[in-house]
């Protein structure tokens, strides 16, 4: 009745809202909550109850609409199936069946009731009988007794006095059940009016019919009746938790927290926790005790046959378990404990014979002190090596075998190494019996007690006689030529490393010699392999008796040898290199044979010549070749600083290898013209670089350094490409320019030259090959005639014209020129441009014009650079010229510019 006074007051209160403080920040529409709540009572109770536990959440949450659904077990099954409720808050029983068959989350909170001044977060069951029955029942009396019951799906109303009576031995097939349904009412109306004999309710119904006035629960009386500290009804169960909140699936995790934390928030003093008769909610009880209840009782949902699991069966049997388990461990335990002694005892049997066997049939020799360094005992191979018994060494030190080889200091560091590791092994000589002194490799161990002392040390030897001998025969025959007995390179590579070290301390020159014997193949052929052994051995012999003491002589194969003279003054190196080439000079007999060699010899000096040791044996092999060339039976001098420029030549190479890949290069062409006329007849290609970071850079910079390289045909035919495309492209402008290219002598003897010639103007059919004329110098022509010829005849038989360059400078005979299939001969500028003041610069012109014309060859001039020249050379019937005084080269976009701006030298 009070619940129901404030449920009333508060909807006098709601009746004249006034406006919520909040209200300008609620939405306009609010997303629908629905709380459903199991009715275990009268409906329009529950409601009273409940709708304003609704209504605090829905103020408390402004972004949600909370709704109530009162519903019955049925119904909730319904409710749940069709996704129509988003919370549930029910009886442990009815959660748990749920759940079995819906994904519920855990309970998010546990309802707490108010009774007075005590709340509760538990319930149990309470068994009713009536007074006028007689005496109070005990538990085992209600075996056969008919049973009022609201369901058997209700904790408080069957769950829990079932389990009661299941302690006590009496099973649910040994009761007669009267199910009433909800509420709980009817099982205390079905008591009072004798249908049963027995009734199961949940804790507190009684209690609340007294407080609504229904004094007719007096007439009623508790079996099994209990009272606990702290719970305010009396009870015949133990106690469960109380009812939880759930959230059904759909709902969002964020919205489930916001709904608890709000529902935990709730005070007590709250008019909604009032009205239900709570004191709010706690944090989530765990409800497994309520699910292992229901298994035990065969509750729906485990209510069906099944298999019993293994958790199960943990928890009926979980000590006993957990005793079994411990004693298995430990028994367990004990028999691998025995069974690993048990293999120990016999590892160690076994060990204990193999040590024993080991130590009686090894090779090696093993003998046995005591700490005093007493031996105690010798195995059979001990014997055989020493040649003294076990008895003779017993009790002796085994320093009676030394050998007084080792060096002082050597026992005390092998003693130390015992002391500090326990252990030494390393190699040693040593006496036999006999007197003979040979090596062991020797390794000492300590054995030492519990304390770390030494106790006993055991020593085991090898006689390593053999291996030391084929160790030195190995070495010998890795270091030393087996002809001559003298160091071979892998020798000699260690000791010019030692000689340059010894160089750099002592300051004084290292000669580093390369010899090599003139004409020793013809006599190794002549007599033999054999007599060409001989003559190297006698040789070597004969150099090594010249040589220092501290010189190195070594043999690198065949007729090579290297010679390391050190702290050799070089006023004195002519003399000591003189003496070498004498000895070898001299006649050799082989047989019945006297034959007589002589050697080329290079030699280098450090640390004149800074190189290193390898580079050193090569500047001394180049200096080698170098004598060979200029005669043989001779010595040449490795000069640094030529190797340098040699290293520079190289370099520069490379770097013009890469110019041509990157397209560094260019062409610029310098017009030629007809005097008489004034006509542009043609141009000729001048190659130039255009270096990134000098600018570009005229020929004299850098073909010099192409003669004899394997650049110089490559960037050969790279002019010529690009002259003829140039042709091409003036062709397409409506420019007819011929083009004369400088070849030179390598390009133009090259086997491909034709070839790559012929293969250039197919692919550009408009350029006539007469357009093409090649230039070549006049001694290029004439180094190789027949070659040259045969090349200048087929380039004529291809169109192509020819010229002779820089003609004059060359001493080719008369013969020899008239034979050249040459065009035209272009007179050096040297001549030309100091004929003016030199007469016989000009008789030079003058002879090489009428030479010219005698032969019928045109003649062109180069180095014009002044109307006078012009004029000098028209006076001798020259007419054709280039030079800086008609146009200096430029590059192909200016040519037809400087064409159409061409008006002539003016000769007058």
């Amino acid at each position: 009745m009070r619940g129901l006074l404030l449920y009333s007051c508060w909807l006098l209160v709601m009746a004249f809202p006034s406006p919520p403080l909040y209200a300008e920040h609620l939405p306009e529409h609010r997303e629908s909550l629905v709380l459903g709540v199991f009715a275990y009572r009268d409906e329009t109770l529950m409601q009273l109850r409940y709708q304003p536990l609704v209504d605090y959440l829905t103020d408390v949450l402004p972004e949600y609409q909370v709704e109530l659904r009162l519903l019955d077990q049925p119904g909730f099954w319904l409710a749940v199936q069709r996704h129509e409720l988003d919370f549930v808050l029910t009886n442990p029983v009815h959660f748990i069946s749920l759940r079995e068959h819906n994904a519920l989350s855990g309970a998010l909170a546990t309802l707490v009731r108010q009774e007075a001044d005590t709340t509760i977060a538990a319930l149990g069951g309470v068994i009713i009988q009536r007074r006028s029955d007689g005496p109070l029942y005990q538990l085992s009396d209600l075996a056969g007794k008919r049973i009022a019951i609201t369901g058997q799906q209700y904790l408080g109303s069957f769950l829990a006095p079932m389990m009661e009576l299941e302690e006590v031995g009496i099973h649910a097939r040994q009761l007669r059940w009267l199910e009433v349904g909800q509420p709980h009412e009817q099982v205390v109306d079905a008591v009072l009016s004798g249908q049963a004999d027995a009734g199961f309710i949940r804790t507190g119904i009684l209690e609340a019919m007294r407080k609504e006035g229904r004094t007719e629960v007096d007439a009623l009386r508790v079996i099994n009746a209990q009272y606990l500290p702290g719970f305010p009804y009396v009870l015949s169960t133990r106690l469960y938790p109380e009812w939880p909140l759930v959230a059904l699936p759909q709902v969002d995790a964020a919205v489930a927290r916001k709904v608890a934390s709000s529902l935990l928030a709730l005070d007590a003093l709250h008019p909604a926790a009032q009205a239900a008769g709570i004191a709010g909610f706690t944090i989530p009880a765990d409800y497994t005790v309520v699910e292992r209840v229901m298994r035990k009782l065969r509750l729906a949902p485990f209510d069906v046959e099944r298999r019993v699991t293994l958790q199960e069966v943990w928890w009926a049997w979980q000590w006993p378990l957990m005793l079994l388990l411990g004693a298995l461990i430990l028994i367990s335990m004990l028999a691998l404990l025995l069974a690993v002694m048990n293999r120990k005892l016999a590892s160690s049997r076994q060990q204990l014979q193999l040590a024993a066997s080991v130590f009686a049939n090894t090779n090696e020799a093993i003998y046995i002190t005591d700490a005093n360094n007493r031996v105690v005992d010798v195995n059979p191979a001990f014997e055989r090596i020493t040649g003294y018994s076990r008895a003779e060494m017993l009790g002796q030190r085994p320093n009676i075998r030394a050998s007084g080889r080792q060096q002082g200091g050597f026992y005390e560091g092998l003693w130390s190494a015992l002391e500090a590791r326990g252990s030494w092994q390393g190699e040693i000589w040593n006496r036999r019996k006999s007197g003979e002194v040979y090596p062991e490799f020797l390794s000492i161990s300590a054995v030492k007690d519990e304390l770390g002392r030494a106790r006993q040390y055991v020593a085991v030897f090898n006689d390593i006689t053999q291996t030391k001998a084929h160790e030195a025969e190995l070495y010998h025959i890795a270091n030393y030529d087996l002809l001559t007995g003298l160091p071979n390179r892998r020798l000699l590579t260690d000791r010019l490393n030692h000689a340059v070290a010894h160089a750099n301390r002592s300051r004084l020159p290292l000669v580093v010699c390369y010899l090599d014997l003139d004409d020793f193949k013809p006599v190794n052929d002549q007599y033999g392999h054999e007599m060409g052994d001989q003559l190297l051995l006698k040789v070597a012999q004969r150099l090594q008796r010249v040589m220092r003491e501290d010189d190195t002589l070594a043999r690198l194969g065949g007729d090579e040898f290297v010679l390391l003279l050190t702290d050799l003054p070089e006023n004195r190196l002519d003399a000591t290199v003189q003496r070498l080439l004498e000895a070898v000079v001299q006649p050799v007999q082989l047989g019945d044979a006297s034959v007589r060699v002589s050697a080329s010899m290079g030699l280098t000096l450090y640390p004149m010549d800074s190189a290193d040791p390898d580079t050193l044996l090569r500047h001394a092999d180049q200096a080698m070749y170098r004598a060979k060339g200029l005669g043989k039976n001779r010595y040449h001098r490795f000069d640094p600083e030529l190797a340098r420029e040699q290293i520079n030549l190289q370099a520069q190479v490379q770097r013009l290898r890469q110019a041509l890949t990157a397209s560094e290069f260019v062409l610029h062409y310098q017009p030629k013209v007809n005097l008489a006329t004034q006509a542009v007849i043609g141009v000729e290609a001048l190659i130039r670089w255009q270096h990134p970071e000098q600018g570009l850079l005229p020929p004299a910079a850098f073909l010099p350094d192409l003669e004899g390289s394997d650049l110089e045909v490559p960037i050969g035919q790279w002019v010529l490409r690009k002259a003829v495309e140039q042709m091409a492209a003036w062709l397409r402008m409506g420019l007819q320019l011929p083009i004369s290219v400088n070849i030179s002598a390598s390009h133009l003897l090259h086997p491909g030259f034709i070839q790559h010639l012929q293969t250039l103007l197919n692919e550009y059919p408009q350029v006539t090959p007469g357009m093409l004329e090649i230039e070549v110098l006049e001694t290029a022509a004439l180094s190789s005639l027949d070659q040259g010829r045969k090349v200048l005849d087929e380039c004529h038989e291809l169109g192509v014209l020819l010229s002779l360059d820089d003609f004059g400078t060359g001493y080719s005979s008369l013969a020899y020129f008239r034979n050249l299939p040459v065009d035209q001969l272009k007179i050096d500028r040297s001549f030309v441009c100091d004929m003016l003041d030199d007469p016989e610069d000009r008789n030079i012109v003058d002879s090489v014009v009428r030479l010219a014309r005698a032969f019928r060859r045109e003649v062109i001039a180069e180095g014009v650079e002044t109307p006078a020249h012009a004029r000098a050379l028209l006076q001798m019937d020259c007419r054709l010229a280039q030079g800086y005084g008609i146009a200096r080269p430029m590059p192909a976009d200016q040519i037809s510019a400087w064409q159409a701006g061409w008006k002539g030298l003016i000769l007058a």
